[in-house]
């Protein structure tokens, strides 16, 4: 099975690139994880969740400034079983263009929530970003992926998508359960023949999608395959 140290590793990388791509550097010596505690939530309070991260004595520093690191908590929502997805354009979005905030979570995502309220203004579960050149990207908090003849397909980070851990670990999944894997820059169309689809991310986890635009999808089995893969990786790290 996989390594859970090299997950949880990605899961704190990823919560540094941020910060660092804005200048500030972290110190950060230790991480620790934790579940639910007596009143269900994480670390002495009530809540929803199931992961923590806590990153110790952390000290940021940024020239000429001091720099704060806030945590926010809140419960999880739920989420369906499946999700319909509506292309949207998504001009804001690098697309393969780099700049020091390429792939960064950075505070404003009004444009893709924008996005997601249009798609389910039309009736669709969430919105699907394609950029101007045409290529698939990602949802507006989450990333993408299909299965064509057998390969697990996935738009490339260069095009500016953000690097999710998710993303990572079902990448991961697939080449260990034997899945050819098949990162680029693929054009819409791509993605609307694929035999099967799926949304990532850490509160999807593997979501199949059963419509993209106006074209019905199945829940094949190699999107089965990967919501079991990573079911036993969750399952193997938050009991260790």
């Amino acid at each position: 099975m996989l390594r859970v140290a090299a997950l949880l590793r990605r899961h704190c990388v990823s919560a540094t690139a941020t910060p660092r791509s804005l200048g500030a550097l972290c110190s950060c010596s230790r991480y620790r994880t934790a579940g639910p505690d007596r009143d269900g939530g994480l670390g002495g309070g009530p809540g929803g969740g199931r992961r923590q991260h806590d990153s110790g004595r952390c000290h940021w520093r940024h020239t000429g400034a001091d720099s704060r690191f806030i945590v926010f908590a809140e419960p999880l929502p739920q989420v369906g079983k499946t999700v319909t997805l509506l292309p949207v354009e998504a001009p804001w979005h690098p697309d393969g263009a780099a700049s020091e905030l390429t792939g960064a979570k950075t505070l404003s995502y009004g444009p893709n929530v924008a996005a997601r309220f249009h798609a389910k203004k039309e009736g669709y579960g969430d919105a699907l970003l394609v950029g101007r050149s045409g290529n698939v990207l990602e949802g507006p908090t989450n990333t993408v992926a299909w299965i064509t003849d057998g390969v697990f397909e996935t738009p490339e980070l260069s095009l500016g998508i953000l690097a999710s851990v998710t993303r990572q670990a079902v990448l991961d999944v697939a080449s260990h359960i034997g899945v050819p894997v098949n990162e680029g820059s693929f054009p819409l169309q791509r993605m609307v023949d694929a035999d099967e689809v799926v949304a990532l991310s850490t509160l999807r986890e593997v979501q199949p999608v059963v419509r993209v635009g106006d074209v019905e999808k199945e829940v094949g089995p190699i999107t089965r395959q990967l919501i079991a893969g990573l079911h036993d990786l969750i399952v193997e790290e938050t009991t260790q």
